[in-house]
């Protein structure tokens, strides 16, 4: 399937990788087809970003967006951490 549009954005981990992470998405839909979705993206992504700041160890963090095709677009959010498996937290 050919991706219309691709754009990746690497956030260094800290308290202010969140709120660059909702605005490089933002700008990312501005204008296009998904720009009624921006709000719940933009949500999206902060949730993901804020979890990889306050529980890996990663130095930064990758946000990966797509248009896929006119339907679809694709959201993506990477750390670095260590491959260590989740553990449930009281």
């Amino acid at each position: 399937m050919p991706v219309i549009l691709d754009q990746q954005r690497s956030f260094p981990c800290g308290d202010d990788a969140p709120a660059a992470a909702r605005r490089f998405t933002a700008e990312f839909l501005d204008g296009s087809a998904f720009e009624s979705m921006t709000e719940i993206l933009v949500l999206l992504v902060s949730e993901v970003v804020t979890n990889a700041v306050q529980h890996t160890d990663s130095p930064q963090v990758l946000v990966e967006l797509a248009h896929i095709d006119i339907d679809t677009v694709r959201c993506a959010v990477t750390d670095d951490a260590a491959e260590q498996a989740p553990t449930v937290m009281s």
